[in-house]
């Protein structure tokens, strides 16, 4: 699978993670109880995984000039790491009000989302 096709599935990934799978009891509770936004991280999280177990990212991992080796069949959960961990992080707060724009926690969210997950793709898939 080339690069673009991994990009696509990541976007995939993030929309069925974010809207399709988070309930209503997952959005609700989530900012203000870690046990929920741990449930909600794991379900968005685990087919990110999947992906990289199927489709193994490069056993040089890195990005801006830096890289490591990683065994590659283990690759699958630093990716897994690699979703989560942020995804846990900037769920655990709102990074603004929303006043006077009731969709600007939402779009700082997707935001720091996209740009999360663009980091996590150059880094686990970019090329070298």
């Amino acid at each position: 699978m080339n690069a673009a096709a991994v990009l696509a599935w990541f976007f995939a990934l993030h929309m069925l993670g974010d809207y399709v799978t988070q309930n209503s009891w997952m959005a609700g509770n989530k900012l203000a109880n870690a046990g929920v936004r741990f449930v909600h991280v794991l379900v968005y999280s685990l087919p990110f995984a999947l992906l990289g177990y199927l489709v193994p990212p490069h056993s040089q991992l890195g990005a801006f000039g830096h890289s490591f080796t990683v065994q590659a069949d283990l690759a699958f959960v630093w990716l897994f790491l690699a979703v989560f961990i942020p995804h846990f992080l900037i769920d655990s707060k709102r990074f603004c009000t929303s006043n006077p724009w009731p969709m600007k926690p939402i779009m700082v969210d997707q935001t720091l989302h996209a740009i999360h997950l663009a980091v996590v793709f150059s880094v686990f898939y970019g090329q070298r």
